[in-house]
């Protein structure tokens, strides 16, 4: 008896270890990609967070400069200078245009003027305020005599935000009537 026990024993062929090797390497591979997907997962939202950051930064100063213009403040309505992020489109680069339409528009903008946004952990927003024409309001009439035209200052207010690690920006522009 003692002879087959030896006999058996020479004729393993390690099949067990070897399967239990490529499974160990199936489950380390499972792992690990496991392990990046989370990675992946969470600079995705932190993409998604620093946009959001920039969004609603962007959109306060939107919104803060709006108020400015219609409160007839000293920062928001100077487009004497042209210069500064306050400009007057009908004498601000002859043959050019807008600001706003140049590379480098924003080191021409002023730093959001409005609230302390200390609660958040961006840069303030940059500002561009343009100045439009007089025009007249919707229904106005125009040239008709026993009515009085009701001019309107416009401006076109454009703001870019940065998010918290500046990785992402965001800019919004409105027209406002003041």
């Amino acid at each position: 008896m003692r002879r087959n026990t030896f006999t058996q024993r020479a004729r393993q062929t390690g099949t067990a270890l070897f399967i239990s090797l490529i499974l160990l390497l199936v489950l380390t591979v499972i792992g690990v990609t496991a392990a990046r997907m989370q990675t992946v997962e969470e600079r995705m939202a932190q993409n998604d967070d620093n946009h959001q950051l920039a969004m609603q930064s962007a959109e306060a100063g939107l919104r803060q400069t709006e108020q400015a213009l219609i409160a007839d403040a000293a920062w928001a309505t100077n487009f004497s200078a042209n210069a500064g992020g306050t400009y007057d489109l009908l004498t601000e680069i002859a043959g050019v245009g807008s600001i706003v339409d140049q590379p480098g528009w924003i080191a021409s903008a002023i730093p959001y003027n409005g609230p302390a946004m200390s609660n958040v952990p961006v840069a303030p927003p940059n500002v561009v305020i343009e100045q439009f024409p007089t025009v007249t309001g919707a229904g106005d009439p125009m040239a008709t005599s026993m009515y009085q035209m009701q001019p309107k200052t416009v401006a076109r207010v454009t703001v870019n935000g940065t998010g918290g690690d500046t990785s992402s920006s965001v800019t919004l522009q409105s027209i406002a009537q003041y």
